[in-house]
């Protein structure tokens, strides 16, 4: 499995040469792979990360995205890619933050919004291969200097998706200094 996090500011570029025009993240042949970027914006850069999940589709099983900045208004037309399931959690009250989450179609993968607490950015989703134990994927934002609380409610979270006895990948935008902290 492979796990790339990183920020669109510092993107890959798609363009560079005939190497990176077939796969430009690097991603491995074998394996589920998996990529996390926060795009803080997403409809302004959708053309670009629409040209990355093409490019890399051979390789890219899930594609999650923080900081979309969509709102409910936005239907899922608007960012489709051919070839991916769509998966969102979009903020309701005010301005930024939101998950999107492409899987592959030939991934079987269902929302697990009973993990959810409403007011944490997180988006579980279980996936599930042929002969393999299911196990989940949590794609995570959460906004700079939220209150310890942020923690309290996502412990809750993960404890009931530990409960399940499954293996956990968490990925996503933490804005946790761990070396301030």
């Amino acid at each position: 499995m492979v796990i790339y996090a990183n920020s669109l500011s510092s993107k890959p570029n798609c363009n560079r040469n005939k190497h990176y025009q077939k796969n430009c993240l690097n991603l491995k042949c074998k394996g589920f792979n998996a990529v996390c970027l926060n795009v803080r914006h997403i409809l302004s850069k959708f053309d670009e990360l629409k040209n990355i999940i093409t490019i890399n589709n051979k390789y890219l099983d899930l594609f999650g995205l923080v900081e979309t900045f969509l709102k409910p208004d936005i239907n899922n037309e608007q960012c489709k890619v051919p070839g991916y399931k769509i998966f969102r959690k979009d903020r309701q009250c005010k301005d930024g933050g939101g998950l999107l989450v492409y899987v592959k179609d030939s991934i079987a993968v269902k929302n697990r919004s009973d993990l959810s607490i409403n007011t944490l950015e997180t988006l579980w989703l279980e996936v599930e291969f042929p002969k393999s134990k299911p196990f989940f994927i949590c794609t995570i934002y959460r906004p700079p200097n939220s209150p310890q609380s942020w923690i309290d409610l996502f412990e809750e979270e993960f404890n009931a998706a530990l409960s399940e006895n499954k293996e956990i990948i968490l990925m996503g935008d933490f804005n946790i200094d761990l070396i301030k902290n």
